[in-house]
């Protein structure tokens, strides 16, 4: 929550939305899995979502990486994974006492938002690329459900966002909290998590759309996301204003997924 917000830390491994302030979510829900075997693992280096970086996005997993929902087993380790991620660029003598309470607090919290509503629905649901052979969380990401599909909202100050969604837009689904270890990076991990969340919105809440928030100077991030399918949503290209004093102005992104084409023809974008 805002209590905390003064622990965190943004950095390069935040895929989708850089800000995080609210970092409470993942998810403990039925297991659905999908991997995904390179053809060429030995040419998957490096990640256009990451800053800095001018190398071809990859489209397939290494051999191993399985896609899944996370179990209730592993929150601890994706609670880790994101506090190394948000950390990283940190240094100073309180980084490993942050990183510890980051954790504690970050599992605490899933494990409360994560369950089921009295609706039926969990407030999010978190996905994580697994390295099978070791059982080791090497990436993450989390996907709000349509507002309506919840038994609570998040309304932006502003009044026109409902759980990071558009007022108006009812089977709008957000997606945010990215992160992929350092040692993965440009493996293709990033992209296939993305590529997931669009299809288990649309299988768990019939979500036709999906948004994200990226931030204005991230050039390399909004790169990656236009080669996906997503579009700036704002018709002026206006970003948002900062949701919290000091926070970095953003860009809100917008992918249909009631085109299948978009999604499912990611792959084949990428390639370009």
């Amino acid at each position: 929550g805002s209590a905390n917000a003064p622990f965190f830390r943004s950095s390069a491994l935040v895929l989708l939305r850089t800000d995080c302030r609210d970092r409470r979510v993942s998810a403990a829900c039925p297991r659905v899995s999908a991997s995904v075997e390179a053809a060429n693992p030995g040419e998957l280096v490096g990640s256009a979502a990451l800053e800095g970086t001018n190398e071809k996005v990859p489209v397939a997993l290494p051999p191993g990486i399985a896609v899944r929902e996370c179990a209730r087993v592993e929150l601890e380790d994706a609670a880790r994974l994101r506090a190394e991620a948000y950390y990283e660029d940190s240094s100073g003598r309180y980084v490993e006492t942050f990183k510890r309470h980051f954790v504690r607090q970050e599992t605490d919290s899933l494990r409360t938002r994560t369950a089921v509503s009295p609706n039926g629905f969990p407030e999010c649901v978190c996905l994580v690329a697994v390295w099978e052979g070791s059982g080791q969380v090497v990436g993450t990401l989390d996907i709000r459900p349509p507002a309506g599909s919840v038994g609570s909202t998040r309304l932006r100050r502003d009044g026109r966002y409902l759980n990071g969604v558009p007022v108006g837009v009812p089977k709008g689904s957000y997606v945010l909290n990215v992160c992929v270890s350092e040692e993965r990076r440009g493996s293709g991990i990033g992209t296939a998590l993305m590529r997931e969340a669009c299809k288990e919105a649309r299988r768990r809440w019939g979500a036709q759309e999906m948004f994200t928030e990226v931030d204005t100077w991230n050039d390399s991030a909004y790169s990656l996301y236009s080669r996906v399918g997503f579009q700036r949503y704002s018709p002026d290209g206006t970003p948002l204003p900062a949701a919290t004093p000091g926070a970095r102005a953003r860009h809100m992104l917008h992918l249909s997924l009631s085109q299948v084409a978009t999604v499912e023809g990611a792959a084949t974008a990428l390639k370009e």
